[in-house]
C-alpha cells in the first residue's frame, strides 16, 4: 500500500493529540477465559437437543414446501398461457392484416417526397 503525502500537518498533529489510550494489558486474560469455559460446561446431550426437533422440523416442510412449489409453477403456467384461438378470431385477424397491411409494399403515391 502506498503512503499518502504528508501535506495535512495540523491533521497529523490532532489525531497524535487526540488518540484514545490503550487498555491496560491483562497478563492472565487467557486464564481467566478458560476458567470461564469450565465453569460452564455444556453437555452434549444438552447440546443436540435443541438441533434435533430443529432438524425433524425442517424435514417435515420439506415436502409440502416442494408440493407448493410445483403447484405453484403448474398455476401460473396454465394461468400465463393464452388460449388457443378460435377460427372466428383467426378469420379477423386475417382480415384486418389484409386491410391494413395492402398498400405497404406498393411505390409511393404522388406527391410524397421523401427527400432522397
Amino acid at each position: 500500500m502506498n503512503k499518502l503525502p504528508n501535506n495535512d500537518q495540523k491533521l497529523v498533529d490532532f489525531i497524535r493529540q487526540n488518540r484514545p489510550d490503550l487498555p491496560p494489558e491483562n497478563l492472565d486474560l487467557e486464564a481467566q477465559l478458560m476458567a470461564a469455559v469450565a465453569a460452564n460446561p455444556r453437555s452434549e446431550s444438552r447440546q443436540n437437543s435443541s438441533v434435533i426437533p430443529f432438524r425433524r422440523r425442517s424435514l417435515w416442510l420439506m415436502p409440502p414446501a416442494i408440493a407448493a412449489g410445483l403447484l405453484m409453477a403448474w398455476g401460473t403456467n396454465r394461468l400465463l398461457t393464452p388460449p388457443p384461438p378460435t377460427a372466428t378470431e383467426l378469420a379477423s385477424l386475417e382480415v384486418f392484416i389484409e386491410n391494413t397491411w395492402d398498400g405497404v409494399f406498393d411505390e409511393y403515391p404522388q406527391g410524397w417526397d421523401l427527400g432522397f
